[in-house]
């Protein structure tokens, strides 16, 4: 007997139509998860604008904050600056002249001036220049030696000639140095300052030595050597011309 063959079409027809339905359901849900999304990014983003809005709202307040902060302070400060100047000029009109006890920097170097006078009367202070004369006879240079005590209202006073050679130097200055050593001795409680400088003409670096050997010998005192004097010296005992040739 023939066995009856199988129609498969309706099967497959069947089939089909489960497929595109599933497919539709599958379209409609992927449809509404990207609504969502999309709905989502879109509160994120307004989310993220009104952080953004709150943040530089933020800003223009602290800002304002900070203006008002300084513009208080300058106001204080301009309030204490009036103060000042009424205790120490009086009232002050529209058109009158800045009142110079009232000037600051006026007042900074008043008050630095006082400092230093009330330094300096516990220090010694003394200043020595030397100065260089040519022997146009011998060829050699003849280093004068000038001090005074208390610039610079001190009186200057000559201390011979100051020898190039260290040792010489050394002899020369213990020996008493015409006076210049028992000079320099004579300090307020133990503290002074010399002040040391030559001119071109004078040995070269002959203050340099100059201020070595004062420093080892006067412990207390301090030696600041300026080098060479970029104008004339200060000294009106020193000479300033080379010496002439006597006529023979």
């Amino acid at each position: 007997m023939r066995k009856r063959s199988l129609d498969m079409l309706p099967l497959l027809d069947v089939f089909m139509v489960v497929l595109f339905v599933f497919a539709t359901v599958q379209e409609s849900e992927l449809d509404s998860t990207i609504r969502e999304v999309d709905e989502l990014q879109a509160k994120l983003l307004e989310a993220q604008v009104m952080h953004a809005a709150e943040a530089a709202r933020a800003s223009v307040l602290a800002a304002q904050v900070e203006v008002q902060a300084q513009q208080r302070d300058r106001a204080t400060q301009l309030e204490a600056e009036l103060a000042d100047y009424q205790r120490a000029c009086g009232p002050r009109g529209a058109d009158d002249p800045l009142c110079p006890a009232a000037d600051p920097e006026r007042r900074e170097q008043a008050e630095i001036a006082v400092m230093q006078d009330q330094l300096l009367s516990n220090i010694a202070v003394f200043q020595i220049e030397i100065g260089g004369e040519v022997d146009l006879e011998s060829g050699r240079v003849i280093n004068h030696c000038c001090f005074r005590a208390d610039p610079p209202i001190g009186e200057w006073r000559r201390c011979g000639e100051v020898p190039y050679s260290r040792i010489a130097q050394a002899d020369w200055f213990d020996e008493g140095a015409n006076g210049l050593r028992e000079s320099l001795k004579q300090t307020r409680e133990g503290y002074a300052i010399i002040l040391l400088q030559q001119d071109k003409p004078a040995s070269y670096q002959l203050t340099k030595d100059f201020a070595q050997l004062l420093q080892s010998r006067l412990r207390d005192h301090y030696v600041y050597d300026n080098g060479v004097a970029a104008g004339p010296l200060q000294c009106p005992l020193l000479a300033r011309e080379p010496l002439a040739l006597e006529p023979q």
